[in-house]
């Protein structure tokens, strides 16, 4: 019998989820944001967890300094495909297969921007939460921003109410791909403030419901206010 995690690992390899991925439209807080940042040529933003390349894409076409991840192999060679035109030989250096906990690749204070959208509570529980947060600090510059969304407590997506793990705090089981980190929006505050990043505006729940459940996700913009780990800083 397979494993949640193998389940959760082949559905990301399916070729009509990434097609159906890289169709979506780019993220709407994110083109709101990035309006704000001049010269974009000289920005440098990673996207966690691309998935088929919607927001790296829409980032790229904008001239902006772009880096992705995923951890799944079938996702990144669509983002490749589709980021050619614009990174050439660069391209797999760029775009590359990886785990959201393990981003030794990249240098201490490397990114102004990180986004981070519906990746976080992948973390399969409250350890690999907590080091998926500090390799982020680690990479981003002091001042430099992380956009993220996050589901959160209330998340249903099938009807079926999930179940707390015993002796966790925000980790919570009944989902297909497995167990999932279910934070509130202060829940969230809290773990980021932790590693030296303070929300940039008011964190924020979103609530959608369908007929076959509920998607409850917490909206957040920190900036890192605390140099914990950049070159020549604590390290």
């Amino acid at each position: 019998m397979k494993s949640d995690t193998q389940k959760s690992a082949e559905f990301w390899e399916q070729p009509e989820q990434v097609k159906r991925f890289s169709e979506r439209t780019p993220d709407h807080r994110l083109a709101e944001l990035i309006k704000k940042f001049h010269s974009p040529e000289r920005k440098k933003i990673l996207d966690v967890g691309c998935a088929g390349g919607r927001n790296t894409i829409f980032l790229l076409e904008r001239s902006f300094d772009v880096w992705a991840v995923d951890n799944s192999g079938a996702m990144i060679r669509e983002t490749r495909r589709r980021a050619r035109p614009y990174l050439a030989d660069k391209t797999a250096e760029h775009i590359r297969v990886g785990q959201m906990q393990d981003l030794s690749f990249f240098k201490n204070g490397f990114f102004d921007l990180i986004v981070a959208l519906g990746i976080l509570h992948l973390a399969k529980n409250e350890n690999e939460f907590v080091t998926v947060l500090a390799e982020l600090e680690r990479i981003l510059k002091v001042k430099g921003l992380l956009l993220v969304s996050n589901f959160s407590r209330g998340h249903a997506p099938k009807g079926v109410t999930p179940i707390k793990v015993r002796n966790s705090k925000y980790v919570f089981s009944g989902f297909d791909g497995g167990n999932l980190c279910l934070l509130t929006e202060k829940q969230l505050d809290k773990e980021f403030y932790k590693k030296g990043l303070e929300p940039a505006e008011k964190t924020y729940r979103v609530k959608k419901e369908s007929e076959e459940g509920k998607r409850v996700t917490v909206n957040a913009l920190y900036k890192k206010v605390k140099g914990l780990n950049d070159e020549g800083q604590n390290r």
